[in-house]
């Protein structure tokens, strides 16, 4: 089973996804630009930069290294830095619009994704 060859990496992944799932959410839901969103949102920043960072080392579906879902992996590296630099320079809509996308993307989509019977999280949950 996957889970049995990759336990580790895959609960950190796991793990890290449902945190910044909720963070995210809390997030979304209350005032911006409050200590706690910031505070909150450097969390959600470890939790996204741990989902994508564990992801790499998440392979074997259908005999490939990586699948169409990694695509995400490497656009949140790319997309969290500059949220963040967009956040620092007050650029508010940018950020928005660079947060809500992993999170929507990242999160909601990519995650849903992995329970399509056959993939990595369908097995560890219904295999």
């Amino acid at each position: 089973s996957l889970l049995a060859a990759q336990p580790l990496v895959i609960q950190l992944h796991l793990a890290a996804a449902v945190a910044a799932l909720v963070i995210g959410a809390m997030l979304m839901l209350m005032r911006k630009g409050v200590t706690f969103h910031r505070r909150a949102g450097w969390l959600w920043v470890m939790a996204m930069s741990i989902v994508a960072g564990s992801s790499i080392f998440i392979t074997g579906v259908n005999g490939d290294r990586w699948s169409f879902i990694h695509m995400f992996t490497g656009w949140t590296f790319i997309a969290l830095p500059l949220a963040v630099i967009a956040a620092r320079r007050h650029d508010v809509k940018q950020h928005r619009r660079f947060m809500m996308g992993m999170f929507y993307g990242g999160l909601i989509i990519a995650g849903g994704l992995t329970f399509i019977p056959g993939r990595t999280m369908w097995n560890v949950f219904f295999a």
